[in-house]
């Protein structure tokens, strides 16, 4: 079919507006039910280090990696349709038991590495996950021409754009929702799995109704593409081994592939490793644009990055993908390299100090107390105690504060629950240490920890520079975490002497001992703890500029190549293969950076974007010789 000859029957473009909608949703909360994983790491802190996150994300990888050498070629066999099914229904049956894992992990407490059940359940889920990738282009390849499939990349980086929306934004929304909603107060992060479980049901049942392989099976006609032709007859099917070497063998695929290896790297190198960046080392407030939005801004980035990479194909390269895929590697490349220098850094002057609640300030509540009693009784968990605030009148609160045992009254309101969100400052400590008569009334049972906002608290004000802590000179805002990092077990006083208004200040801090700590992969909860951040060296938004530049490129690529360039060249009998190969070797790249990076930037992170760099200037050679690839209509290669 010719470009000029592209008419449709009456009804074809709604039916095939249709057919790609829920299709397109599947997918997207197929991506929801996997990157679920990164919103669970960040939720559950020091329970899942970085390493072990590492490790789980990347054994998910290379199982999602290889499985397309075996259900590319089925899903070529028995069609899309039935390749979507298997991935929603296998997606929820895996999400369901790590959100049930998730349950006994927090509920029962585990000695057992979490690597052990982690590590095979979502291997099972990504390999489900992996027939979602090549049903939506498997389907589509029969519903789109080539002249049109510039639009369809757009679709595509749309759709997974939405994916990575319903990932993080929802994910974290979940996460702030279920604070404190399970037993005995924890925070019930089980249903970070469950609710994308209960999402991809919903769609598999839409999906048996709605979505059809070819327009024939929905009262249309069926047309020539004019993608290429793998064999001299396409109405029949390649044998399964026949197919894998023509794929495997093909030189525009295997580049293909190897280029996406490489959008694997950067793609997640910024993804997965950005907002830890940004909450860990720069300790940005949590109401900074990059990370109160940060689902919103890679929605916003796949959106224009994919759909200009689809118009610029199809409107200035005649449906050629290389040019413009290897435009944006190249812009990408030289924004890499300005990120090598844009990490930013802190210094040991306070930029930022969340208050105090009021109302837990006019109670005599304190960051670091262990509340033991409430109205004469025992605190057994986190959920009893807050409900027992939250109940209209006065209540007696016996408090253990460092070495004293004190009464307090909390005077309950309708407006005091609005105002004071109970659960975002109380933790439960099963085991407190206390002395004296803290420790017999409490009768070494449980407590639940204050945590209020220890930098207000212990009096350090916006604009404070650090000049000595502990009897050394910070030179970062890290050295200064560190330093009161140091405090023993029972918590201690650190000296501090500080320039306020061009003024020297004298004063103590006392970290309670059980507070986050610093060491490894605790930081990031430490530096949330204190809830003060450090005055930056550089700009934030200067780094948070390049990596929505980069994620705009990147995910632009990704959807022009993954999802338009293997319809283009696997023709009708060799598409779903094609792009399990090309996928295949995205995850590849995916894996290889979680291993690398879970390791390397718990070293330094100046190693983070440098490991990018190679890859980005690789992939953009590799453009370079398919730049004038088209799809022949031939039979072979």
């Amino acid at each position: 079919m010719a470009a000029a000859a592209l008419t449709y029957e009456p009804g074809f473009r709604a039916r095939r507006a249709m057919n790609w909608l829920p299709l397109g949703f599947t997918y997207a909360f197929l991506y929801m039910g996997r990157y679920n994983l990164t919103v669970a790491k960040s939720a559950l802190g020091d329970l899942l280090t970085l390493e072990q996150f590492g490790d789980i994300f990347g054994i998910g990888t290379i199982t999602y990696a290889f499985s397309f050498l075996i259900n590319g070629p089925l899903t070529d066999r028995f069609g899309g349709r039935r390749a979507i099914l298997i991935a929603a229904f296998g997606s929820t049956l895996a999400n369901l038991g790590m959100g049930y894992y998730t349950y006994v992990f927090m509920t029962d407490g585990s000695g057992v590495d979490p690597r052990t059940v982690f590590s095979p359940l979502y291997a099972i889920n990504m390999y489900f996950q992996s027939f979602g990738a090549v049903a939506i282009v498997k389907v589509n390849s029969n519903w789109f021409h080539v002249t049109e499939r510039g639009k369809f990349s757009g679709i595509m980086g749309t759709i997974i754009a939405s994916g990575i929306y319903f990932a993080f934004d929802w994910g974290y929304s979940i996460v702030n929702y279920v604070e404190g909603a399970g037993p005995g107060g924890i925070d019930a992060n089980w249903w970070i799995f469950f609710v994308p479980a209960i999402i991809l049901s919903v769609f598999f049942v839409v999906d048996v109704f709605l979505i059809r392989d070819n327009p024939s099976d929905a009262g249309f006609k069926d047309f020539d593409t004019g993608a290429a032709k793998l064999s001299a007859n396409e109405d029949h099917p390649i044998p399964t081994l026949e197919l894998l070497r023509r794929i495997l063998t093909h030189p525009i695929i295997m580049t293909v592939a190897c280029i996406e290896l490489c959008t694997g790297v950067v793609r997640q190198g910024i993804m997965q490793w950005y907002k830890t960046y940004a909450e860990a080392e720069l300790v940005l407030n949590s109401d900074h644009l990059m990370l109160a939005q940060w689902g919103l801004i890679l929605f916003i980035a796949g959106v224009l990055g994919s759909n200009f990479a689809g118009w610029v194909s199809d409107r200035f390269f005649q449906s050629r993908r290389a040019p413009a895929a290897g435009g944006l590697f190249a812009v990408m490349t030289v924004a890499i390299l300005f990120m090598c220098f844009s990490l930013g850094g802190t210094k040991p002057t306070v930029a930022w100090a969340k208050s105090a609640p009021k109302a837990a300030v006019a109670a005599g509540l304190r960051t670091g107390d262990l509340i033991f009693r409430v109205d004469g009784q025992p605190v057994t968990d986190r959920a009893r105690l807050i409900t027992a605030l939250e109940a209209p009148g006065e209540h007696k609160l016996g408090v253990f504060r460092r070495d004293a045992d004190l009464q307090l009254t909390f005077n309950s309101t309708p407006e005091l629950k609005k105002e004071l969100p109970l659960r975002k400052f109380m933790v439960y400590v099963p085991k407190p240490v206390m002395t004296g008569e803290a420790s017999r009334l409490a009768s070494g049972t449980s407590a639940v920890f204050w945590r209020g906002a220890w930098a207000d608290e212990m009096g350090l004000k916006k604009g404070d520079e650090i000049v000595s802590i502990g009897g050394q000179k910070p030179n970062d805002w890290g050295d200064l975490l560190a330093a009161i990092d140091q405090s023993g077990p029972q918590g201690s006083d650190t000296p501090v002497t500080l320039l306020r208004d061009g003024k020297s200040v004298e004063m103590t801090l006392w970290y309670p001992p059980q507070a986050p700590r610093a060491q490894g992969a605790k930081r990031e909860d430490m530096a949330k703890f204190v809830a003060a951040g450090p005055t930056q060296t550089l700009d934030p938004m200067v780094l948070g500029g390049l990596i929505f530049f980069i994620s705009l490129c990147v995910i632009g690529v990704h959807g022009l190549l993954s999802g338009t360039a293997t319809m283009d060249f696997g023709g009708k009998r060799g598409t779903a293969t094609a792009v399990g190969v090309i996928d295949g070797f995205v995850y590849l790249g995916t894996a290889i950076q979680s291993f690398s990076l879970g390791r390397l930037n718990a070293t330094d992170w100046t190693y983070w974007p440098v490991f990018m760099l190679p890859f980005a200037i690789i992939a953009t050679i590799l453009l370079r010789r398919i730049w004038h690839a088209k799809p022949s209509s031939g039979g072979g290669h």
